[in-house]
């Protein structure tokens, strides 16, 4: 019987290449891999899908972020020196108000507007566009926003904030509504629910560590080299041990 110093080479340290060695490793397999390039991880991993794709998600949340006023709490005059709640202190209230102007209408927003309503707080929403929810469907929503207006509450959509002032007992919210013409509202407590800005300042590298789509090298070519590559280079016995172990979830797979 012919003598061989080692059960398996593998040439190349791709990702294929290396999720085979490992496997053939773990399972008792005497290995050696070759690969002409300093690093391993072969060209997806260093040159191709992987940090193009890597660099392409990251620049679009950092995208997002440096646009976060468009989507979060843009600057209404007067609204720094006028006092407002958020959904942080708005279970903390010491009184049912008797009025409340509630800007935004994501999901907290219509909550509360319900909430407040039904304990018979007069409830004003204002929203920019048409259409409140806007994330989920117009339908849906647009029934949600009736349901809630024979409840009481009044909406105000396609309306921007122009200002907001402290009267004292009252806050004053001056709006605009689609055809330009200006709404005044007073209420006693105006509700904020229009998102937040970024907390900090975030590390491009940091930022692509937590938003990096891909998975581990295992999983990458599992399918490949588990079940294609070991039905020509493996035992029946070993095969099965390299199923089982490119099966296994990696990191990223959580």
């Amino acid at each position: 019987m012919t003598d061989f110093d080692f059960d398996i080479g593998i040439i190349g340290g791709g990702a294929a290449g290396l999720t085979v060695a490992s496997g053939a490793a773990q399972l008792g397999a005497k290995t050696f891999l070759v690969e002409k390039e300093k690093a391993l991880g072969g060209d997806c991993l260093h040159y191709g899908c992987v940090p193009s794709k890597t660099l392409i998600r990251t620049a679009q949340v950092y995208h997002l972020m440096k646009n976060s006023m468009t989507f979060g709490l843009p600057a209404i005059e007067g609204l720094d020196k006028t006092p407002y709640i958020t959904n942080k202190e708005i279970f903390y209230l010491d009184q049912l108000p008797s009025s409340m102007v509630i800007l935004w209408t994501g999901p907290i927003a219509i909550e509360m507007a319900q909430a407040f309503c039904s304990l018979g707080t007069k409830v004003s929403v204002v929203q920019r566009s048409g259409q409140i929810l806007i994330k989920e469907d117009k339908d849906m929503a647009d029934e949600i926003m009736k349901v809630l207006g024979s409840e009481g509450v009044t909406f105000h959509l396609n309306a921007s904030v122009l200002r907001v002032k402290d009267l004292g007992s009252e806050k004053e919210i001056v709006l605009k509504d689609g055809e330009g013409n200006p709404i005044s509202l007073k209420a006693e407590k105006i509700l904020v629910a229009m998102g937040r800005d970024p907390n900090g300042k975030v590390k491009l590298s940091t930022l692509a560590a937590a938003v990096h789509p891909y998975p581990t090298l295992g999983e990458i070519n599992k399918r490949v080299a588990g079940t294609l590559l070991s039905q020509k280079i493996f035992s029946e016995r070993v095969r099965k041990g390299l199923k089982f172990f490119f099966n296994l979830k990696g990191r990223a797979c959580g």
